[in-house]
């Protein structure tokens, strides 16, 4: 999936959304509503608490898409990842106290790329659905709400949260256990509250003793009643009396390595990019979340220098900014020999040197490469290079560009002849005729081609 600052494409259960500057797109297969004309979806265009506006429903041949505002002041649910651990508890207890799936006959989406936030008590919701529209009704409203709290609270996605809770319960501490096994959104809105109150506490806590020396002593205490206080909705129900002492050492622990979060969440927000990944890494995070981490950021060739396999990414992303050049600077480590020749080959297409990419053609086996040159080839008008690019891959996107191409050409010269009949020519009205046929065809033949070419790369999108 490509992402810059403006812009995020994902999907929830119904369909796809596409998140801009300033307004959410949620595109849903035309196959799956059941209405006989559109305004008969007018009602969920009406004003509601706790959702954004819904400014726009359009039909397409395909697809249906609803338009909502977004103002400056919201976050993307996925933008909690970089929140400190108390923003997300409070987004989580906002969730349940919204209790949105109980106050209305409509169904609505709890996917994270349909809902917002703003810290510390609000969340937005987006995608509500009336009888004639799609809807997910294979899950329980305390599976969905377990589902979405569980991704937010461990950044696994709400997908694997929501079919595999049992994997994500084994991999997580106390709360994500607690979290996992309950039954009622009444028992979920109980856990949320009270590791809410503790978390809050905690933070409150850590700023302190962390500038004294961590007093030992009262953060035992503390430590203690917050841990009495947890098991009144059963998160120490893994721990018994003669465990005590191990558990409360183990939260201590866990104190320690949440104050090393904050901080590196907190140098991330301030855009101290190099300070933050340094904390994560002392705090065990793998290459790989750090190298995810600076691409997130934009910092591509950080994220490189520790994992070469983000080049395809990269060079992805850099491509969908218009930032090309970019590409010529980047480097690679040197253990990363197999995929030395294919960024010098991106190079060459950046700095369009045909003879290189021409050279390289028989040898590559990058079909996301070979697009990238088919493209070059294209917009420096050398139709034949794209041709012997499709001769060794099937790339349907290209070849629909290199026929509109072919086609546009045939158009500009049936042009030219009708500009060219003769007003006494005897045959003039019969070539004309001619004429305008052919060009009423090709321009016809066009528009189907961009209409094949619009569709298949909005396929890829959904698809990547």
């Amino acid at each position: 999936m490509l992402k810059n600052n403006n812009f995020h494409m994902s999907h929830f259960e119904c369909g796809s959304s596409h998140l801009e500057t300033d307004h959410l797109v949620l595109e849903l297969s035309h196959d799956h509503f059941s209405y006989q004309r559109i305004r008969e979806l007018a009602p969920i265009q009406e004003s509601a608490p706790l959702f954004l506006d819904l400014t726009d429903i359009a039909e397409g041949e395909t697809h249906v898409r609803l338009t909502y505002h977004v103002s400056e002041r919201i976050k993307p649910f996925r933008a909690l990842q970089t929140e400190e651990y108390a923003v997300k508890l409070a987004i989580c207890h906002q969730l349940m106290q919204d209790q949105v799936l109980a106050h209305t006959a409509d169904y609505v989406s709890l996917h994270p790329s349909t809902l917002f936030y703003y810290p510390m008590q609000t969340v937005r919701y987006t995608y509500r659905a009336n009888a004639m529209m799609p809807r997910e009704a294979k899950w329980l409203p305390v599976k969905r709400y377990q589902a979405l709290i569980l991704s937010v609270l461990t950044g696994v996605s709400y997908e694997i949260c929501l079919t595999d809770t049992a994997s994500v319960s084994r991999k997580g501490n106390a709360l994500i256990q607690s979290l996992a096994e309950a039954q009622t959104p009444l028992e979920l809105t109980a856990i949320i509250a009270d590791a809410y109150n503790f978390v809050v506490y905690a933070e409150i806590q850590n700023r302190t003793t962390f500038a004294s020396g961590f007093k030992k002593k009262t953060l035992y205490g503390f430590l203690t009643s917050a841990v009495l206080v947890l098991g009144a909705v059963g998160v120490t129900r893994y721990w018994g009396n003669q465990e005590r002492d191990t558990a409360v050492a183990g939260l201590e622990a866990q104190l320690v390595q949440q104050e090393q979060e904050i901080r590196a969440q907190n140098h991330l927000l301030q855009g101290e990019y190099t300070q933050a990944v340094q904390l994560y890494a002392e705090n065990g995070k793998d290459p790989a979340f750090l190298a995810d981490l600076y691409f997130q950021n934009g910092l591509y060739q950080e994220a490189l220098n520790l994992d070469p396999t983000y080049l395809e990414p990269v060079v992805q992303a850099l491509s969908a900014t218009g930032e090309h050049s970019r590409i010529i600077d980047l480097t690679l480590p040197e253990e990363a020999a197999d995929l030395q020749a294919l960024l010098q080959l991106e190079k060459h297409i950046v700095a369009y040197n045909t003879e290189a990419l021409l050279n390289a053609l028989p040898f590559l086996e990058s079909e996301a490469t070979a697009t990238r040159m088919g493209e070059a080839f294209l917009a420096n008008n050398h139709l034949a290079g794209a041709e012997k690019v499709l001769e060794k891959f099937a790339i349907t996107t290209l070849e629909l560009e290199l026929a509109i191409r072919q086609t546009e050409a045939d158009l500009a010269q049936a042009e030219q002849v009708l500009s060219e009949v003769k007003d006494d020519d005897k045959q003039k009205e019969e070539k004309r005729k001619v004429q305008e046929n052919t060009i009423a065809q090709l321009t016809e033949r066009k528009e189907t081609l961009q209409s094949q070419l619009h569709a298949e790369k909005n396929g890829a999108n959904r698809d990547g």
